[in-house]
């Protein structure tokens, strides 16, 4: 499994696939352009 960001839009999601289980874990959405999501990632999930 890897984490993934994904862009919609203005907006930035965190996400990871569990092809196993067939599941989609979203970690964090967020607004694009202030880098802001990569700093909660770093400091909640250890990205």
């Amino acid at each position: 499994m890897k984490r993934q960001p994904f862009r919609c839009g203005e907006y930035r999601i965190s996400y990871e696939l569990d092809h196993a289980a067939s599941m989609v874990k979203i970690y964090l959405v967020g607004k694009r352009g202030d880098d802001e999501i990569y700093k909660w990632l770093q400091r909640f999930l250890g990205a």
